[in-house]
């Protein structure tokens, strides 16, 4: 029975393997596998490739982070150093500044200021040479004349000849930022020998346009300065002013002074031009404004009583009865007022420093005003 089953099975099998579809596995498998084998080999190169890329781009990533790290290096020290440079160059212009207090010796520096000579103005701008000839620093002179002296082995500018003639010390009046501006003491300088040396050559003299005379400077000027200047008019003789005061030598007239012939002193004093007084002997009535304008002499203020209209016809003197003073003018005591003009002046709330209408004199009232003060049979011109 087993035999027998065992033939059958191999003849199973024979014909399995001899049927057509097992041949055309025969042939499918093998290309299946060289399929597989080359697809597997393809996605391992992908796998491997991929992985490069992955390196390269970290190592690119890496460089770059790297590149950007040294760049910002770079910037912080290119900072920092344009902050050690700005420091140093304040520390060396503070050490100029120093340096033109002091000198230089070889490579050393040297604070001149502890030799008791300050290197000052002019001082601090020469080379050490100018004043150590040879280097040699023992016997260098301190005073200004040890230098600024004719023949002095420094060369430095001595007193020129026509210098005002002084045995004082140059920086007595001289500073070492230059020669000028120069500062004299005038103590001890005997009064009227101002000419000694204000004689046009050692220091300034009378202009051309001077006031001609023969007097000191000292009697009319100061030490201080020459303006303002003050004169003594003792021995001028009355109605000469304007021979000296004629706008040139001494101030004269001005555009606006009022017209006259008059000499200076005839209005004038010799202490001042105001105060002045005038003479109004002589003038027409009724001419007062040819001068009191406000220009050429004073003139009516602001709120001075209306003098046009009804009132065209009054002049100063019309009121002002003095020739020394406009106070105390009267109007009323002085001329006649137009009948039913008093509201002109007196009305109510008046600039004019005049009594107006009181508030209780209103129309309807018992001190109604209807017409002018004179027209309501109360008041007159000589009182209210």
């Amino acid at each position: 029975m087993s035999d027998q089953n065992s033939k059958s099975e191999a003849k199973h099998m024979l014909h399995v393997l001899s049927s057509p579809l097992w041949i055309a596995l025969l042939f499918v498998l093998p290309l299946l596998a060289t399929t597989h084998f080359a697809v597997a080999e393809t996605t391992g190169t992908g796998t491997v490739e991929t992985g490069k890329a992955k390196v390269a781009k970290s190592k690119a990533d890496k460089a770059k982070a790297a590149k950007a790290k040294a760049a910002k290096a770079k910037a912080a020290k290119a900072s920092s150093d344009k902050a050690k440079n700005d420091k140093a160059r304040s520390a060396a212009a503070k050490a100029d500044k120093v340096k033109a207090g002091n000198a230089m010796t070889g490579s050393v520096d040297f604070e001149h200021i502890k030799t008791g000579f300050v290197l000052s103005g002019a001082h601090a701008q020469v080379r050490c040479e100018t004043c150590h000839i040879k280097g040699m620093f023992k016997g260098t002179p301190r005073d200004c004349a040890g230098c600024h002296m004719q023949g002095s082995r420094m060369g430095a500018m001595a007193k020129p000849a026509r210098h005002v003639p002084t045995s004082a010390p140059c920086d007595s009046c001289h500073r070492s930022s230059g020669w000028t501006p120069a500062s004299f003491s005038h103590a001890g300088v005997g009064p009227g020998s101002c000419i000694t040396c204000h004689n046009g050559s050692m220091a300034s003299s009378k202009p051309g346009g001077h006031i001609v005379t023969a007097d000191a400077c000292d009697k009319c000027h100061r030490t201080t300065a020459w303006i303002p200047a003050g004169y003594n008019h003792i021995g001028v003789v009355p109605g000469t002013c304007a021979s000296c005061h004629n706008g040139t030598m001494a101030t004269g007239k001005p555009n606006g002074h009022v017209a006259t012939i008059d000499s200076c002193d005839g209005c004038h004093s010799t202490s001042a031009w105001f105060p002045a007084k005038y003479n109004h002997v002589g003038v027409v009535p009724g001419t007062c404004a040819n001068c009191h304008n406000g220009t050429s002499a004073l003139g009516k203020t602001s709120n001075h009583v209306p003098t046009t209209g009804v009132n065209t016809w009054l002049s100063c003197d019309s009121c002002h009865k003095s020739t020394t003073s406009f106070a105390n003018a009267r109007l009323h005591g002085s001329v006649v007022v137009t009948k039913g003009t008093c509201t002109q002046c007196h009305e109510r709330g008046n600039p004019y420093g005049v009594k107006g209408r009181p508030s209780d004199h209103t129309a309807g009232s018992s001190k109604g005003a209807p017409n002018s003060c004179d027209n309501s049979g109360c008041h007159s011109t000589k009182g209210f």
